[in-house]
């Protein structure tokens, strides 16, 4: 499902538990709302600040995918909850195309 948004890249629906390294010893999980060819938005349990840097670790389609993101917007919701908005700063071959792969085609689904 394709939203409205500013961004230059449409997004799409990705429901994914996302897992986010903050170093060694500091994770944070994620559930997926949609990705971009350059980023995605999440739902998370517990707050991040906005610039934080992070590894971030999910599946498309059964592959593994790790990128490294930076977190650009974060905004409590009414439920307690944060949704937080990550633009991709390091993509490696693999991953690029295991999401460039998913949103062809759900791109094309539609």
């Amino acid at each position: 499902m394709q939203h409205a948004n500013r961004r230059k890249e449409d997004r799409f629906s990705i429901s994914q538990l996302i897992e986010m390294g903050f170093g060694k010893e500091r994770w944070v999980h994620a559930r997926g709302i949609d990705i971009s060819r350059n980023g995605f938005r999440g739902l998370l349990s517990e707050e991040i600040d906005n610039g934080s840097s992070m590894f971030v670790l999910f599946r498309i389609r059964e592959r593994s995918v790790k990128v490294e993101a930076v977190a650009v917007h974060v905004a409590e919701t009414a439920e307690g909850t944060y949704e937080a908005g990550f633009h991709f700063t390091s993509v490696d071959p693999a991953a690029r195309s295991a999401i460039d792969e998913y949103i062809a085609s759900v791109a094309h689904q539609q």
